[in-house]
């Protein structure tokens, strides 16, 4: 969690997949849209603000059991003041349910929203919401039309011309046929860039590991024939991709060719070390 960074956003309401938004305790829920697996974690804000973030220019506190967030006033969208939680999976054609308790020290409309963390920015679920002063219960629902791995929900609270306070409680975010932590098959757990490497410039890579010691490694051409090696220096945990990492420095390697990585018995998928990778990008980039 950190409130001074701006985290990224999820996009407005361009291709929305909105089903219902609704007072829980004037409307039922309907049946399908509570099925699913719970994607949040610390939604009752016991361990304090962990796991949650927010904008530098929206502070939050937990108070009361309740996450509080000071919004200014002034901004121009919603999306320029936030509070949310990254590493969220979401899974095409599956329906999901975000639902909060909500108050305000006056009559706000917020959006809540899941989407994409990152470009191309896709929502998922997104819906505004009139908050009022006295607690009550809200729900966004309808079916994702996007699938990530590491989604994002966020409450987009910017717009207003005067500051305000809001306070959330008991938030969810149910919904999906995949239980959390089985997501699926990422591909190897040694990451290169595909693209490849220029023969003069930097060649590093990242393993995904929980290992702390370092790990050997080695380049190996398409012959299957060891080129370089050495160790892997551990890193720890990285914040962005929410990974325990180990980085892989091979620049001395100066050979054009293609190749791949061997970390212990993880290869990487196959890349080139060339003299000029970047002739045809704007080709194809125009495609």
């Amino acid at each position: 969690m950190s409130t001074g960074h701006r985290r990224p956003r999820i996009a407005p309401t361009a291709g929305l997949a909105v089903l219902s938004i609704m007072a829980a305790q004037l409307i039922a829920v309907p049946a399908a849209s509570a099925a699913g697996f719970e994607r949040l974690l610390n939604g009752g804000f016991d361990d304090g603000t962990d796991q949650w973030w927010s904008t530098g220019n929206t502070p939050i506190a937990v108070v009361d059991g309740r996450l509080c967030a000071q919004v200014p006033g002034g901004t121009a969208e919603p999306w320029d003041a936030l509070v949310g939680q990254n590493d969220v999976p979401l899974e095409a054609d599956q329906p999901y349910r975000l639902s909060f308790t909500a108050s305000a020290d006056r009559p706000v409309a917020i959006t809540a929203a899941a989407g994409m963390a990152g470009p191309p920015h896709s929502t998922a679920l997104s819906g505004r919401v009139q908050i009022g002063t006295t607690a009550q219960r809200y729900e966004v629902a309808g079916t994702s039309q996007v699938g990530a791995a590491k989604g994002q929900v966020a409450f987009q609270l910017g717009g207003a011309a005067e500051p305000y306070r809001i306070c959330l409680d008991d938030v969810s975010f149910s919904g999906g046929a995949i239980p959390p932590g089985a997501i699926g098959d990422l591909g190897s757990p040694v990451r290169v860039n595909q693209h490849g490497y220029l023969v003069d410039g930097p060649k590093r890579a990242t393993v995904v590991t929980d290992d702390q010691t370092p790990l050997r490694w080695r380049l190996l051409d398409d012959a299957g024939r060891s080129l370089a090696g050495g160790t892997t220096k551990p890193f720890g945990h990285d914040a962005l991709s929410g990974d325990s990492v180990q980085l892989v420095d091979f620049s001395r390697v100066r050979r054009p060719g293609s190749y791949r990585l061997r970390v212990g018995d993880q290869e990487s998928l196959p890349f080139r070390i060339d003299t000029d990778l970047y002739t045809d990008l704007r080709r194809d980039a125009l495609a």
